[in-house]
């Protein structure tokens, strides 16, 4: 593995996304969106929560928490001797209810496998449908530690503008494969979306409208000038440019609006 991708580990939230080998699309038809999704739920769900996702045409993004090693969701693995699933729950010493389960911690897969496998899946199945050959996704997939609340939340808007930024939709609302319409709705959802929403300062039912209003309006900045100087206007304009940040400048004295 190259050594600026860093490993996942437990008790971490990330950013994890990746893109079509040689930028080529990933989704080629409507119902692949929905057989990625159920691949997702199935691979990611016993290693990660989801906090928020975007399926673009070639690539994807998502919000994931890799779940503490105490606290997996191991359905599906089972002990020789007894043939049982096997649920971890925090706080649990294993021996007690499952007998001697020594060897399970050689049975858990690191995290990255889960999504291995996932990809995998995926790629085999589309192939399978498109009559293609080869790698579908670029390898090694990507992923970012996310350090702070402010950055987790800066991080689940920008996903979420993902389809408007890149011109697929002239609205990030309308496009219908991202966590948007999950999150700001009350239909079954496997998203942590009453903790998405708590993040964002609000319960219902303002939340929605909270979060709603987050994602539609950051970042914008307004800068006042009381000056005639259309100069300065500018100048000052440049510089936020320069920044990366979306401004409007108004300029009081010299009725000047640049966006």
């Amino acid at each position: 593995m190259p050594t600026d991708i860093p490993p996942l580990t437990y008790g971490t939230f990330f950013h994890i996304y990746n893109r079509g080998n040689n930028r080529e699309n990933i989704f080629f038809q409507e119902r692949n969106y929905a057989y990625f999704t159920e691949l997702w739920w199935k691979h990611i769900s016993p290693i990660a929560e989801t906090w928020a996702y975007c399926l673009l045409r070639n690539h994807f993004h998502a919000v994931v928490w890799i779940k503490d090693k105490t606290n997996l969701d191991l359905t599906g693995l089972t002990n020789d001797s007894t043939n049982q699933n096997i649920r971890v729950d925090k706080g649990t010493n294993l021996s007690d209810s499952h007998g001697d389960l020594s060897g399970l911690n050689n049975k858990i897969k690191e995290p990255s496998q889960y999504f291995s496998n996932f990809f995998n899946a995926y790629s085999r199945g589309v192939n399978i449908a498109t009559q293609r050959t080869g790698a579908l996704f670029e390898r090694p997939f990507k992923r970012i530690p996310v350090d702070s609340e402010s950055y987790l939340m800066r991080l689940i808007v920008y996903i979420h503008q993902n389809p408007q930024k890149h011109k697929f939709e002239d609205d990030f609302r309308n496009w219908n494969y991202s966590s948007y319409h999950e999150l700001t709705s009350n239909v079954p959802t496997r998203l942590q979306r009453d903790r998405v929403i708590q993040l964002f300062g609000s319960r219902a039912p303002c939340a929605t409208l909270k979060l709603l209003t987050v994602i539609r309006a950051t970042p914008i900045i307004i800068i006042a000038i009381a000056t005639t100087s259309t100069a300065a206007t500018v100048i000052v304009t440049a510089i936020t440019v320069i920044i990366g940040i979306r401004i409007v400048v108004i300029n009081i004295a010299a009725a000047i609006l640049i966006i």
